[in-house]
């Protein structure tokens, strides 16, 4: 029968075509007959060892571990005994092995076989399980191999509360985790330590495993079982380790020690104690990576960075909830005693002084230009500048150094908001090949999403210092505008700062006069970028909206006017051979007109004739269906509207809206019709010119429908 058995199993696994449907549906039918045999886990126990084939032992470990989950209570107290006595026998021997070692996907099966039998035996009936398993490591690096394995099983399988589990389940999960707290974890915790100890340099990977295994844990034991003076010093130093796995391994433990869920002030205690502040304010230069021994530095410094962040963000938190706590008992009308007065106060004072000693080593890696390095330590600056917005609220002042470090955190979020170079992103014409439109709106959607983090980051610190932001935005951008050889990435991340600002800017800001922010404006307006990045279509669309942004600056200064014009209706705007910019700066173009329409009846002339070849392609050259487009009734739509303006005698409102998504589904690029009639149909001009400008727009696209 087992010659017959391990066929039929073979059969079933073959994926090839070797076989036909019906020999693999007879050989299936024949192991489900086997399986429905209650006797079943006998077969497995002896094939297990004994077949050479990886397929029969895994079906045997799957089968096994089936009926365990599901059978086991029913079995003989003997029987369960075999079992117990098999699963530790293939720990112990057949992972133990050098000759013929067994496969990762095999192990991993007798690991959640052993873990399956934990549920029902430990600690009621098999107490000294884990006991068990770490003195069998002394065997030899397959046992700690498994040990390893069987512990991330437990956490998967049975303690983990990421996985949805049923009510039941949730209680098994704790009725675990207190037994092991109560009966295993100092052994297992010691057992980590000795492994990590001792396979540091004969075998960094087996040590890198331990410390990936225990990482898993930390965040529901007991802190000062892996956060003393013996475990600490060890994983400071592992941090330094030349294997890369290792030094990953040992510091995602540190940022897990830094997670874990404890009061404010034993927190910051921890935090003290373990002295890493000393260590993390050394990276300011840079993290400690090793380029050139390791093809996988990139993975350090990303766990270096979230370490950084999450430290960073542990003390401004347990700062902020010290402070708060002693504010909400005064609050409510009770005293704070002296004697936890004096504690909040040591306690602010101590986090106070860690974040000023960490501080660089933050903005340092806040300016850095990879993602994954910047980003994770935008939660701790959004943090850092709501303290910042409370201490100005309270009448405190910032020192010169806090300024400082807020220019530093601008001079981050600009490094961070730039478009990657080299990119994706096109500048003029789309792209043939459908793959690179794809993977430049997958860029551009992308940017903006991190985007939205922080220019709320940028805003909220211009609310609390809006001169230290100003100033640098003003500094960037009037570099950009200057220089000949400027990247497009570079000037569309100043103007796009630039248009940030202007949201919630004070009134005086935007006086000609006395405000910087509107010289700034004017500056853009009327130098503009420099021709060779202009026309990028990324450049184009943030001029465009900041012009919109800053007509009231306009309306104070006409002579800009025309600049901002031109903006509008050449090949930066209008004209641009990108589909989404021209359509973009019709809808723009009439949200302008609705506020410099007034200010633009001088140039009326020239904006008519310049927007004729506009309008032409706008009414005969609908977009296509599906990509905003009028359908065919584009044109004479457009004149319709343009004729209701006028008729109505200047006094109609116009028909966008304040603002309009760039993939609205009906063509934006029709507003320029709206534009038009608001200039034309404007009360101070006479009938007679209203109809005299009408008809020089018309006649050309009534020529155009005539043909």
């Amino acid at each position: 029968m087992s010659d017959d058995f391990e066929k039929a199993v073979l059969i079933t696994f073959s994926f090839d075509g070797s076989y036909s449907p019906q020999l693999k549906e007879q050989a299936s039918s024949f192991i489900n007959d086997i399986k429905r045999n209650t006797e079943c886990w006998r077969l497995c126990v002896e094939r297990f060892s004994a077949s050479p084939y990886s397929e029969v032992k895994f079906w045997c470990l799957q089968t096994l571990h089936e009926l365990i989950r599901t059978s086991y209570g029913a079995l003989a107290a003997a029987d369960k005994g075999k079992i117990r006595t098999a699963l530790m026998t293939w720990v112990q021997r057949d992972c133990n092995t050098q000759q013929l070692p067994l496969t990762p996907f095999l192990r991993n099966k007798v690991a959640q076989c052993l873990v399956a039998v934990l549920q029902y035996e430990y600690p009621s009936c098999w107490p000294t399980f884990f006991h068990d398993l770490i003195a069998a490591m002394a065997q030899g690096e397959g046992v700690v191999d498994m040990f390893c394995r069987i512990l991330l099983s437990v956490d998967e399988d049975i303690v983990s509360l990421d996985i949805p589990r049923s009510q039941d389940e949730s209680r098994l999960s704790m009725h675990v985790k207190d037994s092991m707290r109560e009966h295993s974890l100092g052994e297992v915790a010691a057992a980590w330590y000795r492994l990590a100890a001792g396979y540091r340099d004969k075998n960094p990977e087996l040590a890198a495993q331990v410390l990936a295994t225990m990482g898993r844990y930390i965040p529901w034991i007991d802190i000062n079982l892996v956060a003393n003076d013996k475990f600490l010093p060890l994983l400071l130093s592992l941090m330094d380790a030349p294997n890369t796995d290792l030094r990953c391994a040992a510091v995602d433990c540190v940022t897990e020690i830094l997670s874990k869920r404890m009061d404010a002030a034993p927190k910051l205690n921890l935090i003290q104690n373990m002295k890493i502040v000393d260590v993390a304010a050394t990276w300011s230069g840079g993290f400690p990576v090793r380029y050139g021994e390791d093809d996988d530095e990139e993975a350090v410094v990303v766990r270096f960075a979230r370490l950084l962040a999450t430290l960073a963000t542990e003390i401004m938190d347990s700062l902020k909830r010290v402070e708060n706590s002693v504010i909400s008992i005064s609050a409510v009308g009770f005293a704070v005693s002296d004697d936890a007065a004096s504690e909040a106060s040591r306690a602010s004072e101590a986090a106070a002084r860690m974040l000023s000693q960490l501080f660089p080593a933050v903005l340092a890696a806040f300016k850095s230009s990879c993602d994954e390095v910047a980003l994770p330590l935008l939660p701790f600056m959004v943090a850092y500048v709501a303290r910042l917005k409370g201490l100005a609220k309270r009448g405190s002042g910032l020192s010169p150094e806090t300024l400082a470090e807020v220019r530093a955190i601008v001079e981050g979020i600009a490094v961070a908001a730039k478009f990657p170079t080299p990119g994706a992103s096109y500048g003029g014409t789309p792209p043939a090949l459908p793959a690179e439109l794809v993977a430049a709106q997958e860029e551009l959607e992308a940017v903006n999403e991190k985007r939205r983090d922080l220019f709320t980051l940028l805003r909220n610190i211009a609310k609390t210092c809006f001169p230290e932001v100003l100033g640098f935005v003003g500094a960037v951008l009037g570099a950009v505008l200057s220089r000949l050889d400027a990247a497009w990435q570079d000037v569309e991340v100043a103007v796009s700062l630039l248009y940030e600002l202007g949201e919630g800017a004070p009134e005086d800001a935007f006086k000609p006069d006395t405000g910087g922010l509107a010289a700034l404006a004017l500056a853009l307006v009327q130098r503009g970028p420099q021709p060779g990045v202009a026309r990028h279509r990324l450049v184009a669309l943030a001029v465009l909206e900041s012009c919109v942004r800053y007509s009231r600056v306009l309306q104070q200064q006409p002579a800009a006017i025309p600049s901002a014009l031109a903006a509008f209706l050449d090949g930066r705007g209008m004209g641009h051979p990108a589909e989404d910019v021209s359509t973009r700066a019709c809808y723009l173009f009439a949200r302008l007109v609705k506020t410099l329409r007034q200010n633009i009846r001088p140039y009326l002339p020239d904006v008519l004739a310049s927007l004729q070849p506009h309008l032409q392609r706008v009414a005969t050259n609908p977009l296509a269906a599906g990509s905003g487009g009028g359908g065919s009734t584009a044109g004479a739509s457009a004149m319709d509207g343009v004729a209701a303006a006028v008729g109505g005698g200047g006094g109609a409102v116009s028909s966008c809206k304040p603002t309009a998504p760039a993939n609205a589904c009906v063509d934006d690029r029709l507003y320029v019709f709206d534009a038009v009639g608001l200039l034309v149909g404007q009360e101070d001009l006479s009938p007679e010119q209203q109809l005299q400008l009408l008809g020089q727009l018309i006649q050309p696209l009534l020529g155009q429908v005539e043909e």
